[in-house]
């Protein structure tokens, strides 16, 4: 289990700030299933066909951060670019009724991550909860529904609004004006990359939890909690429920 037993979170923290895929929801396990489906429909190598998907995937998300494709085109890209990949015709295919397919396929899957409920009720009873996603609506919104009642969460930050991906500074701007410009003092953010969501909070001046299943974090930070699974969140946030800590 990764931890760091010698922080604890301050009974100050008024906001808590999540990403959402592989910290609250499980995209990898949510894609390999959806991806191995479509692979059967297709007649190729299921392996080898996530193998292309994931590595296309990741040069379309380089893409985005450099401003060359917007999500919503992204989506139908990596189709066009993976079927062709495998050789098949375009102009036999729908791509944009495939990509629609894979992603009603995709979002109908329960990712929760053990205890991610638990953790953001918990933390809606203490302060605020928003949701900061390298990603869209289209895909985000049936996953919150999954892991929260309504009213738990007070907002869902995308890149349909901000137009940017984390660890962008204007993505975490717009954050904090839904949040009411806190003190970066009261913010806790939780996710599982290191540079997006970690490094970007600590360099704001937030608590951060780093969500990772690896031994020890890639270097010191302060303010800074390292825990193998969200559900291992919990007990670090309990004592701050009974503290007198007061939604904003």
């Amino acid at each position: 289990m990764a931890s760091s037993p010698s922080v604890s979170l301050p009974d100050t923290l008024r906001w808590f700030f999540f990403d959402l895929d592989m910290t609250l929801w499980d995209h990898n396990a949510a894609s390999a299933r959806t991806i191995d489906t479509m692979s059967a429909r297709l007649g190729v190598d299921p392996a080898a066909f996530l193998a292309s998907y994931r590595r296309i995937t990741h040069a379309i998300i380089e893409e985005i951060d450099r401003g060359e494709i917007d999500v919503p085109t992204s989506r139908v890209v990596r189709f066009e670019r993976l079927l062709t990949e495998f050789g098949f015709d375009l102009a036999a295919y729908d791509v944009p009724a495939l990509s629609e397919a894979y992603l009603d396929d995709y979002t109908a899957y329960d990712g929760s991550m053990d205890g991610a409920r638990e953790v953001l009720a918990l933390c809606a009873r203490i302060g605020g909860v928003g949701v900061v996603t390298n990603a869209g609506h289209r895909t985000q919104d049936p996953k919150l529904a999954q892991l929260a009642e309504p009213g738990t969460v007070d907002w869902m930050l995308t890149t349909d609004e901000t137009n940017c991906l984390k660890p962008a500074a204007k993505f975490y701007d717009m954050a904090e004006e839904l949040a009411g410009k806190p003190d970066p003092a009261t913010v806790l953010m939780v996710g599982d990359d290191w540079v997006n969501d970690v490094c970007a909070a600590v360099d704001r001046g937030y608590w951060a939890v780093w969500i990772s299943p690896e031994p020890v974090m890639p270097e010191p930070l302060p303010r800074t909690i390292h825990l193998s699974s969200v559900g291992e969140l919990l007990p670090h946030l309990e004592p701050l429920a009974g503290s007198g800590a007061a939604r904003p």
